[in-house]
């Protein structure tokens, strides 16, 4: 009985008291005195099973609160994993980039490079021609 007030009380029931069993009107009419007894007897077992039926109730109540608790676990996993996907997706692509403007860079300073040799053979090849000119 103690256990059952325990369980009520959890679900905002004052008491047991409250809780009315309703029987056929008929049934009722046709009970005499001595019948009384077995009544409460009713009662009592409509109690046991009201109890056991909180009971089960505070026990899918406690399992869907643990799945709750796993989905949002879960949930921030995905969270997790996605955000370190996503930075690594945006290191590979500043990496891409970077080499590929190292890249770009790299040829223009080749072909600066091959500007300058041309500049310097033109420049050689011209001082060939004064000496020459100069030796006539």
């Amino acid at each position: 009985m103690a256990d059952d007030k325990k369980l009520l009380a959890e679900f905002e029931i004052i008491s047991l008291d409250d809780i009315v069993v309703v029987q056929d009107s008929e049934r009722i009419a046709q009970k005499e005195p001595q019948e009384r007894p077995q009544n409460k007897n009713e009662i009592e077992i409509a109690r046991e099973k009201l109890a056991e039926k909180l009971k089960i109730l505070k026990e899918k109540q406690k399992e869907q609160k643990l799945e709750r608790e796993q989905i949002k676990r879960d949930v921030d996993e995905l969270k997790r994993s996605n955000e370190e996907r996503r930075r690594r997706e945006d290191e590979n692509r500043r990496v891409s980039a970077k080499h590929e403007k190292d890249v770009e860079h790299g040829e223009e300073r080749v072909q600066s490079e091959r500007v300058w040799e041309k500049k310097q053979v033109k420049q050689c090849e011209e001082r060939g021609a004064n000496d020459q000119t100069l030796k006539e």
